[in-house]
């Protein structure tokens, strides 16, 4: 009976095919969805790598935007202290360990240098440095891909915002208290390689 009202309303049997279609083609991106998602939850490793990340246990603290009262573009005091030693640490036992830079210090160093080259004259900014600086800025925040929503200030400045907004934020005084301990603990051998 069903395939007598396929022959008389072809409509439908065309309609019928489409769904089916449909159907697979749902299934086939379902599963590549899952296959996906099954690799973005696998740990990824580079041949060269290691350590992948320092494993610090940190607590969520309440970070509140300042908008430039500190580290101002002439503030190079404020800036050398963002980064503890050399914000190199040591992974590994005994003559084994070798030096990483945490990517959080890493990030801060590049934007010192930025900053500071900002206000020197062209003719004297290292722009070799100053590239790998601001392409890694833009690869870590691509990386970290935060996904927080910030009020935003139309042009025509008429819509207020809230210029002191709080963010949750993974303590960072946490990856500071354990790189000074890590940098402490490294032997005085190491120091002639820097």
């Amino acid at each position: 009976m069903q395939f007598r009202l396929y022959r008389e309303r072809p409509v439908l049997a065309v309609a019928s095919v489409l769904m089916l279609i449909s159907a697979m083609w749902k299934v086939a991106v379902l599963s590549r969805m899952r296959a996906r998602i099954e690799l973005d939850t696998a740990p990824i490793t580079h041949k060269s790598a290691e350590v992948s990340a320092w494993n610090i246990k940190r607590r969520h603290v309440l970070l509140e935007f300042d908008n430039g009262v500190r580290y101002g573009l002439d503030a190079v005091r404020e800036w050398n202290t963002l980064v503890p030693g050399n914000g190199l640490v040591y992974m590994g036992a005994g003559a084994e360990r070798k030096p990483y830079m945490v990517s959080m210090f890493h990030e801060l160093r590049c934007l010192d240098f930025i900053r500071s080259q900002i206000i020197i004259p062209a003719a004297d900014r290292d722009m070799q440095l100053a590239q790998h600086c601001l392409n890694y800025v833009r690869q870590m925040v691509l990386c970290r891909g935060d996904t927080y929503l910030d009020p935003y200030q139309y042009p025509s400045h008429i819509a207020t915002i809230e210029p002191f907004v709080g963010r949750k934020c993974l303590d960072w005084n946490a990856v500071y208290e354990a790189a000074e301990s890590n940098q402490r603990e490294r032997p005085s051998s190491m120091d002639h390689n820097e």
